[in-house]
């Protein structure tokens, strides 16, 4: 019967791949898929844009969106009439645990990655108004 031997090198990489990884990440990754909706009009087109994104789309519609730290607005139009929505970014629940299980080294690969963000998964734009969704007492002195 052979005995299986512990390598250190190999426990060593272990350790560090670990450490250096981060929940969001590798649970949720840095994207996610928004579900965008209209209150006041049946169709609109309309335009999403963040720090590192510019879309144009007809809604309602689907949206796979880069995770974020920072915020992001949806600006829709209809028959002559305008609607938008700021959405803040909220940490998520990944977001959490990668900074408690990765020992703080997660939490700063989350964070550079925007993996530890997340939007609200629903999102409706009412026509004839502006509006801000997602704020928390976590996140509401982000800057627009």
């Amino acid at each position: 019967m052979k005995k299986l031997q512990f390598k250190i090198p190999a426990f060593a990489g272990m350790t560090a791949l670990i450490a250096t990884t981060s929940c969001a990440s590798v649970i949720q990754g840095t994207t996610q898929e928004v579900k965008i909706g209209l209150e006041g009009a049946a169709s609109a087109e309309c335009t999403a844009k963040s720090a590192e994104l510019t879309q144009k789309f007809t809604a309602p519609a689907s949206l796979t969106v880069k995770r974020s730290y920072y915020p992001a607005e949806i600006s829709c139009s209809a028959d002559g009439q305008t609607g938008s929505v700021k959405i803040v970014a909220d940490v998520s629940n990944w977001g959490y645990g990668g900074a408690v299980l990765g020992l703080g080294f997660g939490a700063g690969v989350d964070s550079a990655t925007g993996a530890a963000f997340e939007y609200p998964h629903e999102i409706i734009v009412t026509m004839g108004a502006d509006k801000t969704i997602g704020q928390t007492s976590m996140n509401s002195n982000k800057d627009f």
